[in-house]
């Protein structure tokens, strides 16, 4: 069994990948931004990276996420990723993903309404 298939099954989360291609019309050839879904139902886990405080008279805190799965995925920068977590569904923007040999490493931003 290989590191990566050993560390899959420590996931409790299911996710999948939405990514934004441009298409183009083949009447007017306009080209316009249309969600294509890459990869449905995968295996992931969910965690909240750290938390900070904001300074400078600024009251807040900002959470960091980050998605971990299989290092064959295929998760770009700018990727939506919907996770199911605990029952919950939460959207999120793939940031630069880093690849070790047994694990994919995203941060995430979540897209929240305030």
């Amino acid at each position: 069994m290989k590191e990566s298939e050993i560390l899959e099954t420590t996931y409790h989360d299911i996710m999948d990948v939405i990514r934004s291609e441009d298409v183009e019309d083949p009447v007017s050839h306009l080209t316009e931004s249309q969600d294509t879904t890459i990869h449905t139902g995968i295996l992931c886990e969910l965690d909240k990276d750290s938390e900070a405080f904001l300074g400078d008279g600024v009251a807040g805190l900002v959470t960091s996420y980050i998605v971990f799965t299989r290092p064959e995925i295929d998760v770009i920068e700018g990727d939506r990723l919907k996770v199911k977590h605990l029952g919950r569904v939460y959207d999120c923007i793939a940031g630069l993903p880093f690849k070790f040999p047994s694990h994919l490493e995203i941060p995430v931003t979540l897209k929240e309404r305030v």
